[in-house]
């Protein structure tokens, strides 16, 4: 097996969009700046203002990675660069009845594409009729998520593309022996949602009633969804309440975010309430009074390789044979192809797209913000798998799903599985490759023995020889190079620039 590790890229190219020529000191005096208001200013790719805000927190919208956010706000890794919408960029889809969502956001309806500012990232979600999904007793959904009965997908029952009916079964026993309530999960739910023990359409969810929380509320805490809510002037604590991890303590206190001078910040560590959590360990550094919520016991958590933030120089790759080497290109890439036979359709491509954020000097460098994955051997079509951003998956661009919301997809006719391993979203395509991203900069790949020297891209080729890595793809096939941004535009994907 041959490894391949694409960490962090934080290059800093010099472009028209760069926004600001704050020095060092100033930024740093900023952090030190108490901002109650989160009015923090940041930048998107194409200079558009923004605000640093918690990404749990909705709004009319789009929220982008930025490097002064996240080390402004570094105990608290929800932070990202709010830019809010122009709302007269979405009015063809309001003037058309629709409403502009997140692309990965609930639609009682179908989505629409380019009728919405930021188009790549929210769409148009316009009402349906689906009049004969519901006369066979179904209810449509979007393609791909979980049904609590049978799937039909004859054409026509559901309006708009990628949309499919689930008939219910009427089988709700296993929420029901559960001691829960089967609800739709816009309604409140006292404990938490469970998936896949309710019949119906996949919204249609279990409501599982709370067990002992008293660790959490005897410390004066309240349990919620961490993933979906901030703890506002305090933090989450694991362990203390009853459900699945994501349900914690939201104890108010040891405020995380941007909080002044303090000995534990200047430590490089964070206050949390009562105990340290996961890598985290407590270190000695005191952690200031909180007037407003005193009975909150805080202690200074370090992570065991904390250290200031500095920016490492370009990207750097590693390929399948160990050539490390740094390329700074801000498209979509060819990381990995099938190159038995150059100039022939490939029976796979693994690409890279590289997205753009703003460090903390206010310059704009680039990271890894998705991969995409085509399989020429998918039945009547292609198969595409599109790893984006915060674990999100699509498949053959429908609608994008997190991780947890598919749980495991698998196609054993052409031996594909889609699932969830640790921190990673893992795709396998049996006996070839294997492909782990943790939706924030950093892919894995794997190949197989038997693909040794019949691949090609910013990988290599995998034959055990890193000096015969740099192979640029030309008319007349593969032709060796030795300057590294010849070999790393060669394998740029047309029309990724623009």
């Amino acid at each position: 097996m041959r490894v391949f590790v694409l960490g962090f890229i934080t290059v800093s190219f010099h472009v028209c969009l760069v926004v600001s020529n704050t020095s060092w000191e100033n930024v740093a005096h900023q952090r030190r700046i108490r901002q109650d208001n989160n009015s923090l200013t940041c930048h998107d790719a194409e200079g558009r203002e923004g605000i640093c805000r918690d990404n749990r927190v909705n709004g009319e919208g789009c929220f982008f990675k930025s490097r002064i956010c996240q080390e402004y706000h570094r105990c608290n890794n929800h932070y990202r660069c709010f830019i809010p919408a122009d709302p007269t960029k979405d009015e063809p889809c309001v003037t058309d009845g629709g409403i502009c969502k997140a692309a990965t956001d609930r639609c009682d309806g179908a989505y629409e594409d380019d009728l919405c500012d930021f188009p790549s990232k929210r769409k148009c979600c316009k009402p349906t009729c689906d009049l004969k999904c519901e006369l066979i007793g179904g209810d449509c959904q979007p393609e791909g998520l979980a049904c609590g009965g049978v799937i039909n997908s004859t054409p026509g029952l559901c309006d708009g593309t990628g949309r499919v009916c689930c008939i219910d079964n009427k089988d709700d026993s296993a929420c029901v022996n559960a001691g829960g309530e089967c609800k739709d999960i816009v309604e409140v739910c006292s404990g938490w949602y469970d998936v896949g023990k309710c019949s119906g359409f996949y919204y249609r969810q279990c409501c599982r009633l709370p067990g002992d929380d008293t660790p959490c509320t005897n410390a004066g805490g309240v349990c919620r969804d961490s993933r979906t809510r901030p703890c506002h002037m305090g933090d989450y604590r694991p362990n203390l309440c009853s459900g699945p991890s994501y349900r914690q303590c939201c104890l108010k206190g040891c405020d995380t975010g941007s909080s002044g001078d303090s000995e534990c910040r200047e430590e490089g560590g964070c206050c949390r309430p009562l105990f340290c959590a996961g890598k985290e360990q407590s270190i000695s550094a005191t952690c200031p009074n909180d007037t407003i919520h005193p009975e909150t016991s805080c202690v200074c958590c370090q992570a065991p390789t904390a250290r200031p933030v500095v920016e490492q120089g370009d990207p750097i790759f590693n390929t399948l044979d160990k050539k490390e080497y740094r390329f700074d290109g801000e498209c979509s890439y060819v990381l990995l192809r099938e190159c038995s036979k150059p100039l022939e359709e490939p029976r796979f491509v693994v690409t890279s797209k590289h997205g753009v954020m703003e460090n903390l000097k206010g310059n704009l460098i680039t990271y890894v913000k998705g991969i995409s994955i085509y399989l020429k051997n998918w039945p009547l079509s292609d198969l595409q798998i599109d790893l984006l951003e915060q674990r999100y998956v699509s498949i053959n661009k429908n609608i994008p799903l997190n991780i947890r919301e598919m749980v495991r997809w698998n196609d054993a006719s052409i031996g594909v599985t889609i699932e969830q391993d640790g921190p990673n979203v893992k795709v396998d395509k049996e006996d070839e490759f294997t492909v782990w991203f943790n939706g924030n900069g950093r892919v894995n790949l794997e190949i197989v023995d038997s693909l040794s020297d019949r691949v090609c891209g910013l990988l290599g080729n995998g034959n055990g020889n890193p000096d015969d890595d740099f192979l640029k793809l030309t008319p007349d096939g593969l032709t060796l190079v030795d300057d590294v941004n010849e070999f790393g535009e060669s394998w740029v994907v047309d029309g990724s620039c623009s």
